[in-house]
């Protein structure tokens, strides 16, 4: 079942496809060690994977909320389709009051930005403080690769891009019922978001899984776009265990639609609703 609106509480969810987005299984890693890693590859079924990307609206009593971004028009020709997913949901640009990234990875925060200017004319951006103090340090960057790097490009062309307007979450006035929720180790200060009304939970994962049905199965899965692989495991198993004993829904930036997560002795399974 695909991603359709969905009203929880007070809050109007809506679902913004931006394309999909294909890898080599090269990317993928698992914390076992290089034999686990060839074992899982050569069990893939083929030599790449392909997944969704989306990214939500969030309508509140009093305003309107993205939580990421996407990837704009600029990055590759596949994605960037949530520009006419906006426009079939009748949001213009200028409706957004407000825009919570879950982190600096071009699929979440590129969308923020059009040929170099802000693409939401009066938005405020919200990052992890941590997330911003990261991705504009300098040393940091240049102790990576090369091809390690792009986060810190992203950074560099959000904030030139909405100078006054990229704040640290604890300068945001989240509605009632919603809240961050750190899900480090994708990036240093990966967060995704709650929804809490009545006893009841849902949370956008942002990429704490890339990949739900493998990584429900096996978080030991990894990817070479993790920052801090283990780190990023822990948050994950954290997230599975908290998510099957609360019977939380989830909203995945990579999933194919909400779910749930299910225990399956002592593994997990998502189940798609």
């Amino acid at each position: 079942m695909a991603y359709k609106t969905q009203t929880f509480g007070p809050f109007e969810i809506i679902p913004l496809f931006d394309g999909d987005f294909s890898a080599s299984t090269e990317t993928l890693l698992h914390a076992d060690g290089a034999e686990a890693t060839e074992r899982m590859r050569a069990d893939w079924g083929g030599p790449t994977y392909e997944i969704p990307v989306y990214h939500f609206a969030v309508r509140t009593p009093d305003k309107l909320i993205l939580v990421d971004a996407g990837t704009g028009t600029e990055t590759n020709p596949t994605l960037g389709v949530a520009r006419r997913s906006l426009t079939d949901a009748g949001i213009a640009p200028g409706d957004i009051d407000e825009i919570y990234v879950t982190h600096m990875h071009f699929d979440h925060a590129l969308g923020l930005v059009e040929k170099g200017e802000a693409y939401f004319p009066r938005a405020q951006v919200y990052f992890a403080g941590r997330e911003l103090e990261f991705y504009t340090d300098i040393a940091e960057r240049d102790s990576r690769p090369e091809a390690r790097r792009n986060g810190w490009k992203v950074a560099e062309t959000v904030l030139n891009a909405y100078p006054g307007r990229v704040h640290a979450f604890d300068q945001a006035r989240f509605p009632a019922g919603m809240s961050p929720y750190p899900l480090p180790g994708h990036t240093p200060a990966h967060t995704g978001f709650r929804l809490d009304w009545n006893g009841e939970t849902l949370i956008f994962i942002g990429d704490a899984m890339h990949l739900v049905d493998a990584q429900s199965n096996d978080p030991m899965i990894g990817a070479v776009f993790d920052v801090d692989m283990a780190q990023g495991i822990a948050s994950r198993r954290s997230l599975l265990e908290a998510a099957s004993d609360g019977g939380w829904t989830l909203a995945g930036a990579h999933a194919p639609s909400f779910g749930r997560i299910e225990r399956a002795g002592d593994r997990f399974r998502f189940v798609r609703i």
